[in-house]
């Protein structure tokens, strides 16, 4: 789940099982490349919600995704 809330804030709202690390990644040229933001460390054992909360800039059109990977 993605959405803005009212400082300006993008909130992207996770649930994840089976990977050990989330990482919110951020592209400003249409995806061809991507930059870690912020990561997270999870127990792949357990269902949980995660939230990334982070500031934008609404003078850019960037893209965000989180990806996950197991060590």
């Amino acid at each position: 789940r993605f959405e803005m809330d009212q400082t300006d804030n993008i909130e992207i709202d996770v649930t994840s099982k089976g990977l050990d690390n989330l990482i919110l990644q951020s592209s400003e040229d249409g995806g061809i490349s991507w930059k870690a933001l912020n990561s997270e460390n999870v127990q792949n054992d357990e269902k949980k919600r995660h939230q990334f909360r982070f500031p934008t800039d609404n003078l850019k059109s960037n893209l965000y995704r989180v990806i996950g990977n197991r060590d």
